[in-house]
């Protein structure tokens, strides 16, 4: 269990540590937009029939950190480079700020964003290409 969400430890489809137990909506962490619920439950739900119906699950991964200025991040691991939707809260509000992407002290990904609130979940598209087996990259803002 994430000690910040009070959800579920997941990667991207809603995959637990444990074999063939998914999760998502509350039971990851709270959302403020139904419209993003819906679409990580969709994932979930296909995920869970993929794993039923004998589709094999990936090896890989990669875990995700939450770094300086993050609250938290979800997912919190990666079962493959490529595209993902990271949802994440800070943990101070403030303006004119770069969000990225580590791995140890190389930046993978930045972005601005212009205005940052705790209570307000930022949900961010991200190509994560470079990202290997085993690898640990963070979210942080600064």
């Amino acid at each position: 269990m994430d000690t910040h969400t009070g959800g579920a430890l997941l990667d991207e489809c809603g995959r637990t540590d444990i074999p063939g137990i998914y999760a998502c909506g509350n039971a990851a962490h709270v959302y403020d937009i139904v419209d993003q619920l819906t679409h990580d439950a969709r994932l979930a739900g296909k995920a869970a029939a993929d794993y039923i119906n004998n589709k094999s699950e990936s090896d890989f991964s990669v875990q995700l950190t939450a770094g300086c200025g993050i609250k938290y991040v979800v997912p919190q691991r990666l079962s493959y480079a490529g595209r993902h939707t990271l949802s994440f809260r800070v943990s101070a509000p403030g303006e004119n700020k770069h969000i990225r992407i580590r791995k140890k002290r190389k930046i993978l990904v930045e972005k601005f964003i212009s205005r940052v609130n705790p209570p307000e979940l930022i949900r961010l598209n991200v190509q994560l290409d470079q990202i290997t087996n085993g690898d640990i990259i963070s979210l942080e803002v600064r």
